[in-house]
Parts: structure tokens; C-alpha cells; sequence
């Protein structure tokens, strides 16, 4: 962080550089440039060119991050961030039925494949009391059953 001293007419705001910010944020200096160059955020430049990050700025960015980690591409921020607040929440509402829907596909599709890890292990499936080998292989003797039944006495 650089003081007052440190910069040209900011004021009493601590300013923070690319590299303090990215730190702060968990992301990279790279990620923090691609936001800038996709309009979400806008942090002024100090005299010789360098980024000055706000208190505001920080605080955009924090949204950014939480937006990134909601699955929102950068034109899907962008326009969260530019919305009213009504706009805004019907936005992240939309956003969070497509997550669920999505969570609830995940859990299907894992729950499919713990079956069939379990049936090629020769496990019995949870909620059925045979593996289909043991099925198929309990229907074989069935049939065999009554076939043997059927010479015997007809």
C-alpha cells in the first residue's frame, strides 16, 4: 500500500497496487487486467502510469470474484454490475435456478456412477439387493430350475 505521500491528488484513500490487489483478491495480476479490459473495473492511473486501486475499486472487485465463483461470465457481470438492484437480483435469481438445475444433474449423473463402480466391483447397489450380475446369474438358475422341473414331471 502507498501512502498520500505516494500519490498525485488521491487524497486521504490508501491506494493499493496491481500486485497488493491481486494478493488480496487470491487472483492474478493477469485476471485483474482482463476485468480492466472488460470494463468491470476502471482503477485510475498514477502519474507515471501504474494502477491505483481504491477503497471502491476493491470493493467492485469483491464482487467480481464472488460473481466469477457463481459461474457469471465477464458480459454476465458486466451487466450485474451496471443493473439496478432489481435488475441485479433477478440476474443472480436466474443465475442460481441454473446452478441448481445444474447441481441436480451433477448428483444424478454421480449417483449413476457410484452404481455402476459398484456393479463392476460386484458390489450390491444401495436400494437393490442384487448387482445385475447377480440378477441376471439368479434368473439363469430360475430358468434352469424350471426347465429341469418341466423333463421331470412335465
Amino acid at each position: 500500500m502507498r501512502s498520500d505521500d505516494d500519490t498525485e491528488g488521491a487524497g486521504s484513500e490508501p491506494v493499493f497496487s496491481i500486485g497488493e490487489v491481486a494478493h488480496l483478491l487470491g487472483v492474478s495480476e493477469r485476471m485483474l487486467r482482463h476485468w480492466e479490459q472488460a470494463g468491470l473495473v476502471s482503477p485510475p492511473r498514477s502519474w507515471s502510469g501504474y494502477r491505483e486501486y481504491g477503497a471502491a475499486d476493491i470493493g467492485q472487485l469483491e464482487r467480481v470474484v464472488l460473481y466469477r465463483e457463481l459461474g457469471l461470465n465477464a458480459r454476465q457481470m458486466k451487466e450485474v454490475l451496471a443493473s439496478p438492484g432489481s435488475l441485479a437480483v433477478d440476474e443472480l435469481r436466474q443465475h442460481r435456478t441454473q446452478l441448481v438445475d445444474k447441481f441436480k444433474y451433477l448428483t444424478a449423473a454421480l449417483g449413476t456412477l457410484d452404481k455402476l463402480i459398484a456393479t463392476a466391483e460386484g458390489k450390491a447397489v444401495e436400494g437393490e439387493n442384487m448387482t445385475n450380475a447377480s440378477k441376471t446369474s439368479a434368473a439363469l438358475q430360475a430358468q434352469a430350475e424350471q426347465e429341469e422341473a418341466h423333463e421331470r414331471w412335465g
